[in-house]
């Protein structure tokens, strides 16, 4: 469906699931937290793509080790200013985007992302 034609950073996760209210409520006991799982459900609600259809994401710059006993753990970001990835379409799609909200997994700070999305060449 989509092509990687550019990756200055090469670390990506495709074994979490977006983050989710309940996550937060359990994990951290923090109530109502932002969520990806719920930026992406909002931002698809316009197409009628509930949440429950909602797959695993490519976490884009997300950093997450398997370590030798098969456990994860969410490690900072290996991306640095400037990092990018180019993604083609090769069909039409619906794509969402959301910047993770966790001060957890970005090493302590939120900063702005930035993307674009060009016509087709």
């Amino acid at each position: 469906m989509m092509r990687i034609v550019e990756d200055t950073c090469g670390t990506h996760d495709f074994l979490l699931t977006p983050c989710s209210r309940e996550m937060y409520r359990i994990l951290y006991g923090q109530e109502n937290h932002p969520s990806c799982l719920t930026n992406i459900a909002e931002s698809l609600d316009r197409w009628k793509v509930g949440i429950d259809s909602i797959p695993t994401t490519f976490n884009i710059f997300m950093n997450v080790p398997v370590h030798p006993d098969g456990t994860l753990s969410v490690a900072a970001p290996r991306s640095k200013a400037g990092d990018r990835v180019q993604f083609e379409a090769l069909i039409d799609m619906v794509v969402a985007l959301t910047a993770c909200a966790s001060e957890n997994t970005n090493d302590g700070s939120l900063k702005p992302i930035d993307y674009r999305v060009l016509p087709a060449s």
